[in-house]
């Protein structure tokens, strides 16, 4: 458990960008239909939240790839 705590860290703030992020999603999207503005900004947003969701993903399959590197490494 102690190994994966960090793995629970990152969980936990990417559920959280991601709540945020609907949230104000929403409240962007009614403001845009009020203003009668381009959707361009949602569109943003959206890229936004999915390349941040990529660079998580990212993080942790790096972190496990050097932690079994390690692991092989120190068994020579």
């Amino acid at each position: 458990m102690k190994d994966y705590l960090w793995l629970i860290v990152v969980g936990v703030f990417a559920l959280l960008a991601f709540i945020f992020f609907m949230l104000t999603i929403s409240n962007s999207s009614g403001l845009i239909s009020k203003l009668k503005k381009s959707k361009w900004h949602i569109t943003v947003n959206i890229m936004v939240l999915l390349i941040g969701l990529g660079n998580i993903g990212i993080g942790i399959y790096l972190l496990q790839d050097i932690r079994k590197q390690i692991e092989l490494l120190s068994s020579l």
